[in-house]
């Protein structure tokens, strides 16, 4: 196979004038150092985050479903189909922020654990790092504990149901679309949901 990863030409530098702090980012005001002279350029540093792929085993001959959650972002200043996500804290490695946040939103526990590798979800102007996980959960729930400010409807939908919202834009969140893809991939859609 080509090597597609290898360019060939060097990159500019990068250079950081000055820097903001914005409590849940830093913002990075530079330059990149070209031959035709400096390239105003901004960076986002923002915390590294988990995805994960829920799917809850079905029951009495119901399907698996995925959990999902439902929740207002006033970012875009609209309603949000997600899977559940949140920051990885200090000290935490990413399996266990998935776990965390799946109950904490969802009130669902896992059962069977697979990294699925990371993406970076806007790397042109930020260094986030998604981690994507899927996880197959143990029946039954637990109490949830959203963070503070936080407003989040657990929903469920079926393997068809969701397909069909990725694909008329219904469920447009972009982690979520390569935490499914890398799940597909690895064979995980057929094995947890079924064909």
């Amino acid at each position: 196979m080509r090597d597609l990863l290898k360019a060939n030409f060097e990159p500019y530098r990068y250079r950081c004038d000055r820097v903001q702090d914005c409590r849940r980012y830093t913002v990075e005001y530079g330059a990149l150092e070209t031959p035709e002279g400096d390239s105003p350029y901004t960076i986002v540093r923002i915390q590294d985050f988990v995805n994960v792929l829920a799917v809850v085993p079905g029951v009495d001959g119901e399907p698996a479903r995925v959990a999902l959650v439902l929740q207002y972002r006033y970012a875009p200043d609209c309603w949000q189909l997600e899977m559940p996500a949140g920051k990885v804290e200090q000290g935490e490695t990413p399996i266990e922020a998935g776990a965390r946040e799946l109950r904490e939103e969802c009130g669902l526990v896992p059962d069977e654990v697979v990294d699925l590798g990371i993406v970076y979800p806007s790397a042109g102007s930020t260094d986030e790092v998604a981690y994507l996980i899927a996880i197959r959960c143990k029946p039954g729930l637990v109490p949830t504990e959203p963070d503070f400010g936080e407003q989040i409807q657990t929903v469920y939908a079926t393997r068809s149901e969701l397909e069909e919202l990725m694909m008329n834009g219904g469920f447009d969140e972009a982690a979520g679309l390569a935490t499914w893809l890398r799940a597909d991939a690895r064979g995980l859609l057929d094995a947890w949901l079924g064909a």
